[in-house]
């Protein structure tokens, strides 16, 4: 006969399970929010779908997803600059939707904008705007904010003083395929994280200004994690498109197949500037970044402790920059990279990349960092220093074996002379300029003499 005592357990344990099971399928749930819903509705379909995001945000629990339909949406409809979209730890919200998707892979982000915009007061005039368009506090990991812009936010009075964009505190949240445009700050115009270790995968942080450190990003012991973004046109005193500082915890960045472009840092550091941190650099392509002083690329200085920035770099391409590097340049460690002016490493080239476009040297500039197949940057890198499996178009990270320096991986075998073996040379061509023809001659004899190069290599 059975112990009544231990079937009395086991009926305890069997109940336990079958609650947690119930309970995890009640409370995960989803919630739904388009601009012509209402408040007054119970968020629980397209239908009845919420009409303000913070409302579904209050009315999730962790868990819970928030779907949100293109359109824009904003804090507050008051005047009170203080007011933000405030994450809750555990939810994931998701933009990029028309309002009848029943699948999240249904959406399409870049077709349905869903726009986070701080513009609060009169338009064209952030002066009124909210100080910070979103706020996460204490996110956890599973807190997910997917699929927006975030935009219009000036985080120009204290407390408030950074982060216009977004603001990130002791936070593990995932950002994914978001746009952080046109926020302004004191200190990180687009981000400003503090004393956590967010992911950002497929973000464009762009045309953001702050008015000291970190135009696009600011990180203080700090160590976020940067796949397959685009930084660009960003504007600050130093680090135009990023500001790394540590003075705690000694924190260091991850950054993969990202693209630093046409930065410019008005006093140091174009694209990036580290006090005190040695952030981790794989895969990166830095082009038209532009300082005044020093450090048009990668800006490196002491704290206040003496503590040296000796970031490392991997498979990078660091070309067409106003400089490279500046004071402590001799403990940055670079590989397996392209470096104009050269840089003393196992692997590394001095040697033009050819950019499918180089962009001028410049705030804004533009331009395609894609290299061309006769490149030396193709199956130039060391596979081990990177694990993503794609690049920031999506395609495959290492073609043929070997993965390609920079940024974006070639697709195709390197095509380095045309048939017949002639190049074709003149500086005034105005064609796609791959030497095949005279309409679409190279415009140096360099670029010439490297494509030969290349193909004997």
């Amino acid at each position: 006969m059975q112990n009544p005592k231990r079937f009395q357990f086991s009926l305890y344990c069997l109940l336990f399970f079958f609650s947690v099971i119930c309970f995890s399928s009640v409370s995960a749930k989803i919630i739904y929010v388009k601009t012509d819903g209402s408040n007054a509705n119970v968020g629980n379909s397209w239908v009845n779908a919420y009409q303000t995001i913070q409302h579904a945000i209050n009315a999730a629990v962790a868990t819970d997803e928030i779907w949100v339909a293109a359109g824009t949406y904003k804090p507050t409809t008051t005047a009170d600059r203080t007011i933000s979209f405030v994450l809750k730890n555990g939810v994931a919200m998701y933009g990029g939707f028309t309002g009848t998707e029943t699948q999240l892979n249904q959406r399409n982000h870049l077709l349905n904008e869903t726009i986070l915009s701080g513009e609060i007061g009169a338009a064209n005039n952030n002066s009124d705007n909210t100080l910070r368009v979103v706020v996460a506090t204490d996110a956890g990991n599973g807190t997910v904010l997917d699929g927006f812009t975030i935009t219009g936010g000036n985080a120009n009075a204290d407390p408030s003083a950074s982060g216009g964009g977004l603001y990130i505190f002791r936070s593990t949240l995932t950002v994914a395929r978001c746009k952080i445009t046109a926020n302004n700050a004191a200190d990180g115009g687009g981000v400003a994280n503090v004393g956590g270790a967010p992911v950002f995968f497929d973000c464009r942080f762009t045309g953001n200004t702050s008015t000291f450190n970190g135009g696009g990003m600011r990180n203080d012991d700090s160590k976020p994690t940067l796949d397959n973004c685009i930084v660009s046109g960003n504007l600050s005193a130093s680090g135009g498109g990023m500001s790394n500082f540590s003075l705690i915890n000694n924190t260091n960045p991850i950054i993969r197949n990202t693209v630093f472009l046409g930065n410019h840092g008005s006093g140091t550091g174009g694209a990036i500037s580290n006090l005190s941190t040695s952030p981790v650099i794989v895969n990166c392509s830095f082009s038209g970044n532009s300082a005044p002083n020093t450090g048009g690329g990668v800006f490196n200085n002491v704290s206040v402790s003496e503590a040296f920035s000796a970031p490392v770099l991997t498979n990078c391409i660091i070309w067409g920059n106003s400089s490279i590097f500046s004071l402590t340049g001799n403990l940055t460690t670079i590989t397996y990279s392209i470096v104009q002016g050269g840089f003393q490493g196992t692997g590394n080239l001095n040697l033009n990349p050819l950019f499918l476009s180089q962009p001028p040297i410049g705030l804004g500039s533009t331009g395609d960092l894609r290299v061309q197949t006769c490149s030396r940057a193709v199956n130039g890198g060391l596979n081990s220093a990177n694990p993503t499996q794609i690049d920031p178009v999506g395609n495959p990270r290492i073609v043929l074996g070997t993965i390609d320096m920079g940024a974006y991986e070639v697709q195709s075998q390197p095509d380095c002379c045309p048939p017949g073996n002639v190049l074709y040379v003149n500086a005034s061509a105005t064609g796609s300029n791959n030497g095949h023809s005279w309409a679409n001659a190279l415009t140096s004899i360099g670029e010439a003499l490297q494509k030969s190069d290349h193909a004997r290599a």
